[in-house]
């Protein structure tokens, strides 16, 4: 079990952390960035950053980034708290605007701001 898994549909965030001591599951979309994110919680890694980090709406940023790192069991907390996010995000999920919807420029923007939050939650772990 790798230590640290980091699940995202962003460029920028993949390019920044592909040669870190650091897993990336690089996804398509944010669906499958939760079904991933409930899979591997389920084989007992826990949520390091929450998957509605930012004040941004679940269905405005069409990025998304989640941190998680191995464990011995289950984590209830982190089944909990993906499960309540999850909820949220399909609550929204219509609401949504798709990549292809949006501008270069917002899509630009929009990954640089997953990638700001993804690297705060990195900064309170050290990467060995």
């Amino acid at each position: 079990m790798s230590k640290y898994i980091l699940i995202t549909n962003n460029p920028k965030v993949k390019n920044k952390y592909e040669e870190k001591n650091i897993k990336i599951s690089f996804m398509d979309n944010i669906e499958s960035i939760f079904k991933e994110v409930r899979d591997y919680i389920h084989q007992g890694y826990i949520l390091i950053s929450h998957p509605l980090a930012g004040s941004v709406k679940p269905f405005q940023n069409p990025y998304r980034s989640i941190i998680l790192r191995g464990n011995k069991g289950l984590d209830f907390d982190s089944l909990k708290t993906y499960e309540n996010s999850y909820e949220k995000y399909q609550q929204f999920k219509e609401k949504k605007k798709s990549k292809s919807e949006l501008p270069a420029d917002i899509l630009d923007d929009y990954q640089v701001i997953d990638l700001s939050l993804i690297e705060s939650a990195i900064q309170s772990i050290k990467l060995d």
